[in-house]
């Protein structure tokens, strides 16, 4: 540590707030709630897909945000994703809370520590992995262990020299943004040239033939499990599986350790299985299409698997339908609460899908899809590359701020 910094707990800093759930006591109030889908990967606040609900007033009175509060994520995360992000609340508006998948930190004492300078601090923890000592690791969900987490200690140097260092770091950021928002704007066009792809291909042709999916298929709502036991051995499909690919081999998946599972749970070849319900309102919808192995997988109760009871429409041909963007806003127009996402099962089973009657036009459908998919990945590959180089970048700016190398 630099000389002459300061090392305090944070709860030493600061005070703490749970948040706030959908109100049913009266009176109630208008609220604009924070989520945690309102956090960016990098830790900025996000201020689209707001949830506006009716909150209980006196609750709200004691979590209603103040400039320079900082939420933090407690709920959520992945396999691949610890939990742990903070934002920043950096703007005049005193109707806004925040959900009790997060809380919240509000400095004592501004004379000692900045908001700005702690998110960041903060922000630099998380990147460098400190919060995943204070986690649990449920199967596919993270939790934070809040009063370990507070327990983290801060280095921080004089008021002046705080604003030095949030000051260089956001001029640096602010280029880095820059350059991140060209890249993203690229990866956006690269995956629009695709739905675009998509759509031509699958607007439907003379002589097609529509079904709705629940003439054709069968539907099941997984299984929610909870801390590992049991002495059987299943691949485990959960929401975090849920990548931009459509294919999923089951051999590649983590393991669960479980009591016997009814096989009517087990997942096959070309069963398709989708994000039934989430935190996280783009991932609700997105479908994967199954490779079995040899051991037996089994899938997560946020999520519902649809399994072909007819040979006229191939799953492949299926699964490039539910790609389209304009298939998932109709499965996602069902909504759900102030925290949670839901596809309705109804909405699915109406679906009307239009398909060609020629198993083999199917067949040459997806082949040229495949192909198209293909060279757009690749543009996509080489944005988020550049993505990725602007991460590192802010997290190794952060890593020299904090070790008093700037």
């Amino acid at each position: 540590m630099k000389q002459g910094w300061t090392i305090e707990t944070i709860s030493s800093l600061c005070e703490q707030m749970n948040g706030i759930w959908k109100g049913e006591k009266e009176p109630l109030t208008t609220a604009k709630i924070l989520r945690t889908t309102n956090f960016s990967k990098d830790c900025q606040m996000k201020l689209d897909d707001l949830a506006i609900i009716e909150v209980e007033q006196k609750k709200m009175e004691k979590r209603r945000l103040k400039k320079g509060d900082i939420i933090v994520e407690k709920s959520g995360g992945g396999p691949k994703q610890p939990v742990g992000r903070v934002i920043l609340f950096n703007i005049d508006d005193d109707d806004f809370s925040f959900c009790n998948f997060t809380s919240a930190l509000r400095i004592k004492d501004q004379t000692k520590i900045l908001p700005e300078f702690l998110h960041k601090y903060l922000t630099y923890l998380y990147f460098s992995g400190e919060t995943e000592k204070y986690q649990s690791n449920l199967v596919g969900f993270r939790n934070l262990d809040f009063k370990g987490y507070v327990s983290i200690c801060v280095k921080y140097p004089s008021l002046s020299e705080q604003q030095r260092i949030v000051a260089l770091l956001d001029a640096e950021f602010a280029k880095i943004d820059a350059l991140k928002a060209n890249a993203e704007k690229n990866l956006q066009n690269a995956k629009d040239l695709f739905q675009a792809a998509l759509k031509k291909e699958l607007e439907p042709k003379e002589g097609w033939n529509k079904k709705q999916l629940g003439e054709i298929a069968e539907f099941k709502n997984g299984l929610n499990f909870g801390k590992e036991q049991g002495c059987h051995k299943y691949h485990f499909l959960g929401v975090g599986d849920f990548k931009e690919n459509t294919i999923v081999e089951t051999d590649t998946l983590s393991y669960i350790y479980q009591d016997c599972i009814d096989p009517d749970y087990y997942l096959k070849d070309n069963d398709i299985v989708f994000v039934r319900s989430n935190g996280s309102r783009h991932l609700v919808g997105r479908s994967l299409l199954i490779k079995s192995g040899n051991k037996p997988s089994v899938f997560s109760g946020f999520c519902i698997r649809c399994r072909f009871l007819s040979s006229i429409v191939l799953p492949q041909f299926a699964m490039r339908f539910f790609s389209l963007d304009t298939t998932k806003r109709i499965l996602t127009s069902s909504g759900g609460g102030c925290n949670i996402s839901n596809l309705n099962q109804k909405v699915l089973s109406a679906l009307e899908i239009p398909f060609p009657t020629s198993i083999d036009e199917q067949a040459n459908i997806v082949s040229r899809i495949a192909q198209m998919e293909s060279h757009c990945k690749t543009l996509q590959a080489n944005y988020e590359k550049t993505l990725s180089l602007c991460d590192d970048l802010k997290q190794a700016l952060l890593r020299k701020a904090f070790n008093g190398e700037i």
